[in-house]
């Protein structure tokens, strides 16, 4: 083998050293003549084409790549992408790239490539050029004329053209909508690929399994996706990749396609068992099998946990092979330096167009309104972020990179950015519904409130047609009237609870699909609900939908932050008769840690009668 020979489509070099050595014993790169003699090189060209090629191997410098220069037909090294795994800190042989992730991490192939090492001879375009600038320059015109036309017909604010090109991202197909804020983050490039997350690059790479754990808000699910977002269309050994999202450990196995890669999210992994803690002994036989299945080569797997459940199911879970110590990363504060927490920010700030200005005199912080300015005419000094990200330390279970991007994407949290980062976010969310609960705020302040409990109720998720007489379900229909009976609200009708959930006051709080409205993050569910239940658990109890009471009812003095706790009096007189309207979810509860009293356990096992209702 002495030229460069392209790996299949969608394949990548191996980062395995023991399938390296495979691969370098089939080469046939038995050519020791010349100095320094040739060895088996697995490497990208300078078209970032991945490739088989014997060259004598060189010293390449710290964070940079061999290469195989087509043009040259020799080595050559480039500057190493961390966002691609592990770059090198020290002086390394060519020979050794199997070892850094960041070289080699590429998978395109163009079809021009020629196994020889040369290029396929392009036409010769001088004869048109003259013909091709008049025509270019008329088109350029034509497209500055569409492109005023359209804004002028959207408002000028293109937020709608923007979210319906992201929408038509064939990640986003990928993924399941509560994912889609996620995707579109990653393809607008406001991900920050932190030193954590290149060295899981590489990690993932060969071991095919990883376990995020960290506060709600802290990128475990983030950074899952971005891992999984590289194997979309691609393929590894000949073999398509299959990418998928389950909600439970009981789903894996069925989602594993013969004769592929798949690749699976299990996103809040063990968050069950804080309700069905019983269940964890049950299951861990199946974490077990799906380990087996990931060392075979047919499944890679990516966990998400919440800190929280992982302490709390740590004793039970750590002898499981599948969440060995090497294989768990943590995304905690303690991991995030300052200078990431700075990036992380500055990437929310670009999105959502603030200004930033290294020029103390620039910034206007104090000047504008900052509950009613543009964006893009607020400047920040850029000490200030230094200060904010100083402060910013992920308390009460929510991490840092959420806070980031609720202030950005909030005007009334933004305006509150110093006590946001330095109280906790649930007593800033309690304030402001507070504030806005009460009768003098305006108009609409407590249309505000009923939203986000109404949205919190049936699991963070809201549809104009919720408001359509014609085709909104009782359920909702008497969930909204008792939430209005209780906080009162003026909207009702579908155009007006339209621009309510497009205001600048429910930005950061809703995010916008093609047919509904997702919260921001899934964390306001249980926030929500767990600071209603404080004050009403019998609206709680009696209108939210059962399926969201089951995954956030705890007990009293539960050890999990957000839990919805309510008195055993109100599960009695008005969870239960619900659960008896559903015979076919009663074997859950039964099971469920709420329901583990006598008493409890007693009045579910034991509906009414027909003769008894009718009585009744």
């Amino acid at each position: 083998m002495n030229m460069f020979v392209p790996v299949e489509i969608g394949e990548t070099c191996l980062l395995n050293e023991t399938e390296w050595m495979k691969r370098k014993a089939l080469s046939n790169c038995t050519d020791t003549s010349g100095s320094p003699p040739k060895e088996y090189h697995c490497i990208t060209n300078n078209l970032e084409v991945p490739g088989e090629v014997c060259m004598g191997s060189g010293w390449v410098q710290p964070n940079y790549c061999p290469i195989f220069n087509l043009n040259a037909k020799d080595f050559d090294a480039v500057p190493c992408d961390p966002q691609r795994g592990i770059c090198s800190s020290q002086q390394f042989q060519s020979r050794d790239v199997f070892k850094y992730p960041g070289c080699l991490n590429f998978t395109r192939q163009p079809p021009d490539v020629v196994h020889n090492g040369g290029m396929k001879p392009g036409p010769n375009f001088l004869p048109m050029i003259a013909g091709a600038g008049v025509a270019v320059a008329t088109l350029v015109v034509i497209s500055i004329c569409c492109v005023w036309y359209c804004r002028r017909r959207s408002g000028g604010s293109g937020k709608k053209q923007k979210n319906d090109v992201e929408m038509s991202q064939p990640l986003v197909e990928t993924f399941p909508s509560e994912f889609h804020r996620t995707c579109h983050y990653l393809k607008a490039n406001v991900f920050y690929p932190t030193k954590v997350f290149t060295k899981c690059i590489g990690l993932f790479e060969v071991h095919g399994i990883l376990t995020f754990v960290g506060p709600h808000g802290s990128g475990k699910t983030t950074n899952a996706v971005n891992l999984l977002s590289k194997k979309v269309g691609t393929q590894i050994n000949g073999k398509n990749c299959v990418v998928e999202v389950c909600e439970s450990v009981e789903e894996v196995e069925s989602k594993v396609v013969e004769g592929c890669v798949t690749f699976v999210l299990l996103d809040d992994v063990l968050d069950q068992y804080a309700y069905q803690p019983a269940l964890l002994k049950a299951h861990k036989e199946k974490f077990t099998d799906l380990k087996k299945i990931i060392d075979e080569g047919k499944l890679r797997l990516i966990c998400t946990v919440t800190d929280t459940t992982w302490r709390n199911c740590a004793k039970e879970i750590g002898d499981c092979p599948m969440f060995q110590k090497d294989l768990v990363v943590e995304l905690t504060e303690k991991v995030l330096d300052k200078d990431e927490k700075m990036e992380i920010l500055k990437k929310h700030l670009a999105y959502n167009k603030f200004n930033v200005t290294q020029k103390k005199k620039e910034e206007n912080l104090k000047k504008v309104d900052k509950r009613n300015a543009s964006n893009s005419s607020i400047t920040i000094y850029e000490k200030t972020l230094q200060n904010w990200a100083k402060k910013a330390k992920g308390k009460a279970g929510i991490g840092s990179p959420l806070l980031f991007d609720l202030m950005c994407v909030n005007k009334h949290l933004f305006a509150s950015a110093d006590n946001l980062l330095s109280d906790s976010f649930e007593n800033i969310l309690k304030m402001r519904i507070d504030f806005q609960a009460k009768q003098s705020t305006g108009q609409n302040s407590k249309d505000f409130v009923c939203l986000l409990l109404f949205a919190a109720f049936f699991g963070g998720k809201i549809s104009l047609r919720d408001f359509r007489k014609k085709e909104c379900s009782k359920i909702k229909e008497d969930a909204y009237v008792n939430i209005c009976s209780k906080k009162g609200c003026s909207a009702k009708g579908e155009n007006d609870i339209g621009e309510l959930l497009r205001s600048d006051e429910l930005s950061g709080f809703f995010y916008p699909l093609k047919d509904c409205y997702v919260f921001h993050h899934k964390i306001l569910t249980p926030l929500l609900l767990s600071m209603t239940a404080q004050e009403d658990e019998i609206l709680v109890l009696k209108h939210a939908e059962l399926d969201v009471l089951f995954k956030v009812l705890q007990p009293q003095k539960s050890k999990y932050p957000f839990a919805v706790t309510v008195s055993e009096k109100a599960l009695l007189s008005d969870l239960i008769p619900r659960i008896w309207e559903a015979p076919n979810v009663i074997a859950k509860w039964k099971r469920h840690v709420v329901m583990q009293s006598e008493k409890l356990k007693k009045q579910l096992e034991n509906p009414p009668s027909l003769d008894e209702e009718k009585k009744k």
